[in-house]
């Protein structure tokens, strides 16, 4: 469904826009009262006619326009593809004469017996730039024929043998360029005969699978080299992980000796340790300083206690039990913190 609606985009969209401006036509006739209604609505018909007629082109040629064009015809099922290339394309001498070319594509295809393309390998005798030649001239995107300033027509074949790579679970078909519009200006040789052009078929095909056998030998012996490079940094992070972890125990060693140095005290370096908790602040004075706002508080809201308070520390006796209980009690502290 996918791809018949990428076929007929442009018949969807002349559809929409057709739809769009006879919507238009009846909404502003009905919603903008008279005379108005119906000069607004036909003004915005045409405008719509126009904007999706010529706009819709030209905004597909700028989203094209960045991206080499190929006309691929494939033979013998002669069938067109439109190919949108993301530069630049990786070229690679994989024999005598013979190069390989990857062609990443902006927007994937669909080809017989494969799924979505995204890559493609081609193979082709010579040099990139003496076989192809982007010149100005119109592209076919999802049936949109626009001007662009890069394309190039070519016709490829693939051998019975040697057409498909797998690539982490990807297909790759892999194609070998028969000509291009840069072999107008090469020599041809006479035309040989049946049974020779049946060997230098075979010989080319032969060639082909060479080629291909050469390039996929290069490409993963550079991943296996990557590969390797990889692993041994991996080793090497590993043994550093394990060697630090076997000294973890003689750094908690090193690291509690210097505290118990600085603190002077394994108690004191077990609280520095821990690092501060809520119960630190919660000391002898702040519990004093509580209980002293909360009896200042009772005594002002309870006036007889107050009252009845006032006059039993008016009495010297009460006043020297007081001040006995207190210093009794101060001591009783002061020996508790000497003795931790």
């Amino acid at each position: 469904m996918s791809d018949w609606l990428e076929a007929r985009l442009q018949d969807f969209l002349m559809v929409s826009v057709l739809l769009g401006s006879f919507v238009w036509l009846i909404a502003a006739g009905k919603l903008i009262p008279p005379p108005y209604g119906e000069i607004v609505g036909q003004a915005g018909y045409f405008i719509i006619i126009f904007l999706g007629i010529f706009g819709i082109e030209v905004a597909v040629r700028e989203y094209v326009n960045s991206y080499p064009y190929l006309r691929v015809l494939i033979r013998p099922d002669n069938k067109w593809i439109n190919l949108f290339l993301m530069p630049p394309g990786t070229t690679r001498k994989i024999g005598s004469n013979q190069y390989a070319t990857t062609l990443d594509l902006r927007f994937p295809i669909t080809l017989p017996d494969y799924k979505k393309v995204k890559r493609i390998e081609l193979h082709h005798v010579g040099p990139w730039a003496k076989r192809i030649k982007f010149r100005r001239g119109n592209a076919t995107w999802n049936g949109f024929i626009v001007s662009h300033p890069q394309t190039e027509i070519i016709e490829v074949f693939q051998s019975k043998r040697s057409t498909t790579m797998l690539d982490h679970g990807e297909t790759v078909p892999i194609f070998f360029l028969h000509s291009a519009s840069q072999d107008y200006y090469r020599e041809h040789l006479a035309a040989p005969s049946e049974a020779g052009a049946y060997l230098a078929k075979e010989l080319e095909e032969l060639k082909a699978q060479l080629a291909e056998a050469e390039r996929q030998k290069l490409e993963w012996h550079q991943r296996a080299i990557s590969a390797e490079e990889i692993i041994e940094q991996q080793k090497s992070e590993i043994r550093g992980l394990l060697e630090a972890k076997s000294n973890v125990k003689d750094l908690a060693y090193e690291y509690m000796l210097t505290i118990y140095q600085a603190c002077h005290s394994i108690d004191k370096a077990l609280e520095m340790l821990r690092g501060p908790r809520f119960t630190n602040w919660i000391n002898k004075y702040v519990v004093a300083l509580a209980l002293g706002i909360l009896v200042i508080a009772y005594v002002w809201y309870n006036p007889q206690f107050g009252g009845a308070l006032y006059t039993w520390l008016s009495s010297p006796m009460n006043q020297l039990f007081v001040i006995a209980f207190a210093g009794i009690l101060a001591l009783a502290i002061y020996y508790m913190s000497r003795r931790r």
